[in-house]
């Protein structure tokens, strides 16, 4: 008996494993409660890499693009994004996705943000847990994209 629950539980662990992982490619517009914000991302996901290209149009802070790539490793991977020191990991935690996105904007300011992506039910959507960890206090906010 004992055996037949290891090779069961060995048999669940390896399809498990073996699920294919989601295809995040597309673009996907930001569901934003701010009347002049808007928050675009293209997504090109490819084997074991992802590029994120995020359109940001804010009348507060000003307009901007941030591009930035990584290897789906859960290592951080060095960039320069706007001319200024960047880095993202990316990683795959079951059916999400764990991005991690710092960039240091000014000597004084670092911006570091975790997200956990996942699909909603429909496929349409993607619902993203975030946790801003800098600047401080931490603040964590549901976001909500949908494909356009």
């Amino acid at each position: 008996m004992r055996a037949g629950a290891a090779a069961l539980a060995l048999a669940l662990l390896f399809f498990a494993n073996a699920a294919p992982s989601p295809d995040f490619s597309g673009v996907w517009k930001l569901q934003s409660p701010r009347l002049h914000y808007s928050e675009v991302w293209t997504i090109t996901q490819s084997g074991n890499a992802i590029h994120i290209r995020m359109v940001i149009q804010d009348d507060q802070l000003g307009d901007r693009t941030l591009d930035f790539q990584a290897a789906l490793d859960g290592k951080e991977h060095r960039q320069t994004v706007i001319g200024t020191p960047a880095s993202v990991k990316a990683a795959w935690l079951g059916d999400a996705l764990s991005l991690e996105i710092k960039r240091q904007v000014r000597p004084d300011l670092l911006l570091h943000n975790k997200r956990i992506l996942r699909f909603a039910n429909d496929g349409k959507r993607i619902h993203s847990q975030t946790t801003r960890l800098s600047p401080p206090p931490p603040h964590d906010r549901t976001e909500i994209f949908e494909k356009q």
